[in-house]
């Protein structure tokens, strides 16, 4: 699709202390891709979405993010998807892993008052202490980590902001979710 990078990363990482190397693909979408949108590819399930969204932006988010879908030979079970403001994201990763990956475009808002009622309330005292100009690019890094590990956890949103609590500590992110085994 004209206009949409494809990146794909193979990162090192720990994960409870063990290091490991996994190969993970990150397809994003721009506004342009919408232009390859086919609603005849829809699946049932897809095409009653679809239906139901009137809003012309939510349409246009889901639009891009089918269409897509609709261009990446998608084999694989483990793959997460996001979309805003007509962008969209595609995580794909090995089979049997959970993951999950959130898109935001950063929008004025009064992120404290939002913090305030969904985030755990150490995030907000990291919120209410950090630099007015920096609480924003603040509030969009725990709220884009809390809606992909709701994804990679299969939780509940609500549940996901104010249970997975992230901390930055001498420039490096940390971490607590809810989870029931490794």
């Amino acid at each position: 699709m004209h206009g949409n990078p494809h990146a794909l990363a193979t990162t090192r990482f720990s994960l409870n202390g063990q290091s490991a190397e996994a190969r993970l693909t990150l397809w994003l979408a721009l506004p342009s891709a919408r232009a390859h949108f086919d609603s005849s590819t829809l699946s049932a399930a897809d095409q009653a979405r679809l239906a139901g969204r009137r809003n012309s932006r939510r349409r246009a988010d889901f639009e891009v993010s089918r269409a897509l879908l609709a261009t990446v030979d998608l084999e694989a079970t483990a793959y997460s998807m996001s979309h805003s403001a007509e962008h969209a994201a595609l995580l794909i990763a090995p089979d049997g892993w959970q993951i999950g990956v959130d898109l935001e475009i950063s929008r004025p808002r009064d992120v404290l008052k939002l913090a305030r009622f969904a985030f755990h309330e150490d995030e907000v005292r990291a919120l209410e202490s950090a630099a007015p100009e920096s609480r924003q690019t603040l509030f969009y890094t725990l709220w884009t980590l809390k809606e992909s590990f709701a994804k990679a956890l299969q939780l509940e949103l609500v549940d996901a902001l104010r249970q997975c609590v992230f901390w930055n500590d001498g420039g490096e992110w940390h971490g607590r979710v809810p989870i029931g085994s490794a």
